[in-house]
C-alpha cells in the first residue's frame, strides 16, 4: 500500500497535463513538475504509514476479522472525519463530509461493528484516531 501511488496517479496526471497544455501551458507546467517530483516521496511516506498501521494493529490483536474491520471500516471513517475537521476549503470540506457520511453508514451497517461492546468500539475508535493523526 502506498508504493503503487505513482501508478495510480498516472492517468489523472496525464489528464491534467493535457488540460494544462490546452488552457494554461505556462502557469500549470511548474505545478505539474512539482507534483511529479513529490510523488516518490509521498509514495514512500504513505507506504511507511501503512506498514506502521499494520504492525501496530498486529500488536493490538491477532484476530483477522478485527484487523479487517479496523482497516476497511473504522480507519476510513475516522480518516475522513479528521480531514473534514482540518480543511477550511469549502469544496474539499463538502467532499470530505460526503466521504465521512458514506464511511459512517458503512461502519453502522457493518455486522462486525455490532459484535463489539461499546467499550471495545471506543477502544478501537481511540486507536484509529491516534493512528490517523499521524
Amino acid at each position: 500500500m502506498g508504493l503503487e501511488l505513482s501508478v495510480r496517479l498516472q492517468a489523472p496526471l496525464s489528464t491534467l497535463e493535457r488540460l494544462s497544455q490546452a488552457y494554461a501551458p505556462t502557469q500549470s507546467q511548474a505545478a505539474l513538475n512539482r507534483w511529479h517530483r513529490q510523488i516518490p516521496d509521498l509514495s514512500r511516506a504513505l507506504h511507511a504509514w501503512w506498514q506502521w498501521v499494520l504492525q501496530t494493529l498486529s500488536t493490538q490483536t491477532q484476530d483477522l476479522d478485527t484487523q479487517h474491520w479496523v482497516l476497511t471500516v473504522l480507519l476510513p471513517w475516522v480518516y475522513w472525519h479528521q480531514q473534514t475537521l482540518k480543511t477550511r476549503q469549502p469544496q474539499l470540506k463538502q467532499a470530505y463530509q460526503q466521504a465521512t457520511q458514506q464511511a459512517q453508514v458503512r461502519f453502522l451497517a457493518d455486522g462486525f461493528t455490532h459484535t463489539l461492546s461499546d467499550a471495545e468500539q471506543q477502544q478501537w475508535l481511540d486507536w484509529a484516531i491516534w493512528m490517523c493523526a499521524k
